[in-house]
């Protein structure tokens, strides 16, 4: 993980669920405590394509 990806998770913790929500890919942070959340957030990470993660780095004005 780098930097900028523990900068986006504070951010998508600020924000709320519904941003979680949207980075993972489905709504399923409800009940769950905030390690299991960060754990399905790295999962996303690991998965996700670069041009996607770009955009919630910019959407989160991150660089």
């Amino acid at each position: 993980m780098d930097r900028r990806f523990d900068q986006l998770k504070k951010a998508l913790f600020d924000w709320g669920t519904d941003y979680i929500e949207e980075f993972i890919g489905y709504g399923m942070t409800c009940g769950k405590e905030k390690d299991e959340i960060e754990e399905l957030m790295n999962e996303a990470y690991d998965q996700m394509p670069d041009d996607i993660l770009e955009e919630f780095y910019k959407k989160f004005c991150i660089e």
